[in-house]
């Protein structure tokens, strides 16, 4: 009778793992999002196929299904649609690679409905279709033949392959791939998808879809709000398989650790500033108080919720924007007094509320502030937001 209990006790700790895969590339040219610099140019033939990928894991009756997609952003509207179209009872983490070489999320924005050069208008006909095509990834998931593990293995080499992007700004150079059994499930970095510039206009994931090709991981950015992916981008497409192999080879030679315990998820609301253009993006736009004031509420949501989920002494914090390295580096030190061991801070999960800034980061100036639009206290909200989640998970 001891033993039949101490089996029950341990099925309860077992994780079910489905995974998942869809082409999300669309079936006729559109704007490509991330550079305004192109002025609305609708996509070139040819390209990359681009892709999103589901990993359900389940515990008991929690399901958590984290979905990456090879996009610039994430509206809230289209976490919205996608959550409508699955089974309740599913907690979602929708996250952004950041490619920026992808059709223009703005076009999934339901607020975006102000012409503003070089960034796409909302349009209803491409959110139905991009919330159907991942809906329909989510349930097919659900679908597929489940892997019962004891849990996760996690392997974190140290690589030189992001760079700073902002005045003092300090990388984090851990890249990070969580497994089960054989198969690689989520990788993380902190670098963003800019080794293409603004002069491809073909479809393509960048370096992380070259990342989750190669290695079949669906890939979740780090804290990328000032980092920059460490190449020589003369040579993009030698540069993406440089990146790519450099990081696959340290992952390959890193011991792994084993993730065991209980999965739980947790959403937890950010105190959100109201929104304010800030003084970078009046500047950087010309344009007068009272309409950047109207311009940065089309970009920015009224509300932003921090997604955590964690699975014995490991967390993971969704973040919905980009923060920092230093905000990343506050919020790993909350889950430590936490209790985690290891705590990784995802940027674009579940929402998109622009740069997450220090204040006298966010008083620098720069292009990151112009994209930050809830003023200097957002990075003090967020970090608060994302301790009470993770003393909720411990």
């Amino acid at each position: 009778m001891l033993a039949a209990w101490g089996f029950l006790a341990n099925c309860a700790l077992c994780l079910n793992v489905q995974t998942g895969i869809v082409d999300m590339t669309p079936p006729e040219p559109l704007p490509l999002g991330g550079y305004t610099a192109r002025k609305g140019a609708l996509s070139q033939p040819g390209g990359d196929h681009l892709y999103a990928r589901a990993v359900v894991l389940s515990q008991g009756r929690k399901k958590l299904a984290v979905v990456s997609f090879e996009t610039l952003t994430i509206p809230e509207s289209l976490v919205d649609e996608v959550r409508a179209n699955i089974p309740k009872g599913i907690d979602l983490c929708l996250v952004a690679t950041h490619t920026h070489c992808a059709p223009d999320s703005q076009m999934l924005n339901k607020r975006m409905t102000l012409s503003v050069p070089g960034i796409s208008n909302y349009q209803r006909k491409w959110l139905d279709w991009t919330a159907g095509r991942l809906s329909g990834l989510v349930r097919d998931t659900l679908r597929r033949p489940s892997e019962s593990v004891d849990g996760l293995a996690i392997r974190q080499a140290f690589v030189t392959l992001n760079r700073a992007r902002r005045k003092g700004a300090h990388p984090d150079p851990t890249f990070t791939m969580l497994s089960a059994g054989r198969r690689d499930l989520l990788a993380s970095f902190a670098a963003h998808a800019t080794v293409y510039d603004e002069h491809r206009l073909q479809p393509s994931g960048d370096w992380p879809g070259a990342f989750s090709a190669l290695t079949g991981a669906a890939f979740l950015p780090g804290a990328i709000g000032d980092m920059s992916p460490n190449v020589d981008n003369s040579k993009p497409g030698s540069a993406i398989t440089q990146l790519v192999c450099k990081a696959r080879s340290a992952l390959q030679t890193s011991r792994p650790r084993s993730i065991t315990g209980i999965l739980r998820i947790i959403k937890q609301p950010v105190r959100l500033d109201p929104a304010t253009p800030s003084p970078a993006f009046m500047s950087e736009n010309n344009v007068p108080e009272v309409l950047a004031k109207v311009m940065v509420t089309k970009f920015a949501p009224p509300t932003a919720t921090v997604t955590a989920w964690s699975l014995g002494k490991l967390a993971v914090v969704g973040v919905p924007g980009e923060p920092t390295a230093a905000v990343s580096r506050r919020i790993e030190a909350a889950g430590r007094a936490a209790g985690f061991a290891t705590t990784l801070v995802i940027s674009h999960c579940n929402g998109w509320c622009g740069y997450i800034l220090e204040a006298d980061d966010y008083a620098r100036g720069g292009y990151e502030a112009t994209l930050s639009f809830n003023g200097p206290n957002t990075a003090e909200r967020v970090v608060e937001a994302c301790g009470l989640a993770l003393n909720k998970l411990n």
